[in-house]
């Protein structure tokens, strides 16, 4: 009598895959666990085209100048405290978190969770991508955002995940090491 072989497969969920925490053995579901894909040809220097959902109706043959249109780029301050006020002189310093929000369809995000906090971007990600410049031109001094090591991008899953080949992760993959 011959020995049977035993095929152990290790069923995990797509939502298990990419989030911070070891889930197989081998920690293959934390590998390649990058969010932004770059396409070929997209050129950081050129701001998106403009967003449109599916219900809104556009031209896009348009080539009249008056009917180009701008990319919506959503504007949050939360001041956390004005450090210094000076009445005398108008000026006041105030220590602040800029929320900016955009869409960039040339984009190809990966792996994305329903929790936003989880798909941070790198900082290499953030600096190969275009990002809309803010200019406070009426500060002490030139000052603007920037995508600095400082700055932190995540991306907002705003859909379910599309089916994508085998390259990309699948929801219940029969083992651990893809």
């Amino acid at each position: 009598m011959g020995r049977a072989n035993t095929v152990t497969y290790l069923i995990f969920l797509f939502s298990k895959r990419c989030d911070t925490s070891f889930d197989c053995p081998d920690q293959s579901d934390e590998l390649d666990c990058d969010y932004l894909k770059l396409g070929r040809n997209y050129a950081k220097e050129l701001a998106p085209p403009p967003f449109h959902s599916s219900n809104e109706h556009h031209n896009k043959n348009s080539t009249s100048f008056h009917d180009l249109e701008e990319l919506e780029v959503g504007l949050n301050i939360t001041i956390q405290s004005l450090p210094s006020i000076d009445t005398v002189n108008l000026r006041f310093t105030a220590d602040f978190f800029l929320f900016l929000k955009w869409h960039d369809r040339r984009l190809d995000f990966r792996n994305l969770h329903e929790q936003s906090t989880l798909n941070r971007l790198s900082s290499a990600d953030l600096a190969n991508m275009w990002t809309p410049q803010l200019l406070f031109i009426n500060a002490l001094g030139s000052l603007q955002t920037l995508a600095d090591e400082k700055a932190m991008a995540y991306v907002e899953r705003e859909g379910e995940p599309q089916i994508a080949g085998w390259e990309v992760a699948t929801e219940g993959l029969p083992n651990c090491n893809r």
